[in-house]
């Protein structure tokens, strides 16, 4: 089990009873020792590491922390997201919205207040069991992604009814 804290990460391995301990000292790949979120890509043993201060990515392989920040603008990330086509949606505290293709190629995506999103505040990334991609922003709500543009969630519930101002998570159920 991987732990985020303000000091680094913590790994957890079940079939040694062995925890190690990621930070900044001892991996110099990891951004910043205040974790803020982890993702999971399918079908890789690989971890993304989101910071405070940039984007790192867990390398299996080599055992090792890849510094992946210089794909980001701001590198003070709140939350990340692994899609179904296994791109890496990145939310900020400050910039928005990136998407980082799954070969990490390419980022395939950027979206701020002004070009899409109603703040650029990101507090919660979430896919659903049909792969739309649902963003909680500070004091802006929920809206969704279409494929194309960023949605309100007004426009995606019929009757209109108690939308959240202030959410600070998402999480999808299977319906």
């Amino acid at each position: 089990i991987w732990v985020s804290t303000y000091l680094g990460v913590s790994v957890w391995q079940d079939t040694t009873d062995y925890l190690t301990t990621i930070n900044r000292s001892n991996e110099p790949g990891l951004p910043d020792n205040n974790v803020t979120s982890f993702a999971f890509p399918r079908n890789s043993e690989d971890i993304w590491i989101g910071t405070l201060n940039g984007l790192g990515k867990w390398d299996s392989e080599k055992g090792s922390v890849v510094d992946q920040s210089s794909l980001l603008g701001d590198g003070r990330l709140s939350i990340l997201e692994v899609d179904h086509q296994n791109n890496l949606w990145v939310g900020t505290v400050e910039s928005g919205i990136t998407v980082i293709k799954a070969d990490v190629s390419t980022v395939v995506y950027t979206s701020s207040s002004g070009a899409g999103l109603p703040s650029n505040a990101i507090t919660s990334i979430k896919t659903d069991y049909r792969g739309q991609v649902w963003v909680a922003i500070y004091n802006s709500g929920v809206i969704y992604f279409d494929g194309e543009n960023f949605q309100s969630l007004d426009s995606y519930i019929a009757n209109n009814s108690i939308t959240p101002t202030n959410p600070t998570n998402l999480e999808a159920d299977s319906t």
